[in-house]
């Protein structure tokens, strides 16, 4: 079952803000903040909201979470009737004006999250609340997701143990005339025995000449005896993340295959080497991407060296050349080199970091190496 142990701290964190930012409620129907604030991934397709005040915390949903924090308590709506048509929207918006006119009293100064919130939200707090004064509270939500809590280690490991799962299932199961959808099925069957509710897995599994455009869907093309496979695995088990990367050959590769992997093994250990609290994430991207530059390989890496994982696969800190971010111990990275060449197909590398007081601890597990199918 999911554990909302964190959401407990994700709110203390944010009543932090509100006290030294004299907010008296925030509001946010984006489901990622959500999750984070709840502790509960909510249905893709459902409408949700939090309301949160220095004494209380509301979920709306379709149905209440019977793992909430204790602190939090569930406001409902009705999503669905086999004896009627429902509209579930008029539904999450008469919750949501109901929830909004409890607070109407006391708030005057709120948080909220403009760009993700509707129109018919924005007139229910405009009807129920004499706001005064309003703050955009998603960078602030995003800054404190950089950093993760105590309880939010446990799950994000949880997914690495999965990814490592999932990999050793490829090398077991994967030859020469699978699909891509074949290498998705086998990685899709390890989630799936997992007992983590709800539980989802998104990735990039592209093989042979596809693996030249980085990343993308699986598809019904065959793996061949010469191609390489990238198999770039985002699960997502309860509420948090993994997002780690490994490379396959099938077939023995010659060796210029093993010495370019080789390349890509030694500019992850290299920013690995080069993790520390104070770091700015632009100074990491050139120490990685330096690696290349060396052997005159640079134009062949066009992605970002990584980004921070939690909630989202990818999320801040982002390691590109034009980022602001420095790094801070509880963040949680990847750092992922790649190599792309026409003609010769392309190959990434992958692993999730801890940001540690004195340098950074590995949560990946599976071993780096190009392994052969």
């Amino acid at each position: 079952m999911p554990d909302s142990t964190f959401a407990d701290d994700s709110l203390s964190r944010l009543r932090l803000h509100m006290a030294e930012h004299r907010l008296d409620a925030c509001i946010t129907t984006y489901p990622v903040h959500v999750a984070y604030l709840s502790g509960v991934f909510p249905p893709k397709d459902r409408l949700v909201a939090v309301l949160v005040t220095p004494e209380s915390a509301t979920l709306i949903s379709p149905h209440p979470p019977a793992d909430l924090p204790q602190t939090m308590s569930a406001m409902t709506y009705e999503d669905y009737s086999i004896d009627y048509v429902v509209n579930p929207a008029a539904n999450f918006a008469g919750a949501f004006d109901r929830a909004v006119l409890t607070l109407a009293a006391t708030v005057r100064r709120v948080g909220l999250e403009p760009a993700y919130l509707a129109l018919e939200q924005w007139e229910a707090i405009q009807r129920s609340l004499n706001v005064e004064h309003i703050e955009d509270i998603n960078p602030v939500l995003r800054q404190m997701r950089m950093v993760k809590t105590a309880a939010e280690l446990p799950l994000i490991e949880h997914a690495e143990e999965i990814t490592d799962r999932m990999y050793a299932a490829i090398a077991g199961n994967i030859v020469a005339g699978a699909s891509e959808v074949d290498v998705f099925l086998t990685t899709l069957a390890v989630v799936k025995a997992d007992p983590s509710k709800p539980a989802e897995l998104d990735g990039d599994y592209v093989s042979g000449p596809r693996t030249e455009a980085i990343g993308g869907p699986p598809t019904t093309r065959r793996l061949q005896v010469g191609d390489l496979l990238i198999a770039d695995l985002f699960p997502r088990l309860a509420t948090h993340c993994a997002d780690c990367c490994r490379t396959y050959s099938v077939g023995k590769p010659p060796q210029a295959l093993i010495d370019r992997h080789a390349l890509l093994e030694e500019a992850l250990a290299t920013g690995e080497k080069a993790i520390q609290p104070g770091l700015p994430t632009r100074e990491l991207y050139t120490i990685v991407r330096s690696v290349f530059e060396r052997e005159g390989m640079a134009q062949y890496f066009p992605h970002h060296a990584g980004h921070g994982v939690g909630i989202l696969p990818s999320e801040e800190p982002r390691i590109i050349p034009g980022s602001d971010e420095i790094l801070a111990a509880g963040m949680v990275i990847t750092l992922e080199p790649g190599l792309y060449l026409p003609g010769q197909g392309g190959m990434r590398l992958e692993d999730n970091f801890l940001v540690t007081e004195n340098g950074c601890r590995c949560l990946t597990h599976y071993p780096r190496r190009l392994t052969v199918l």
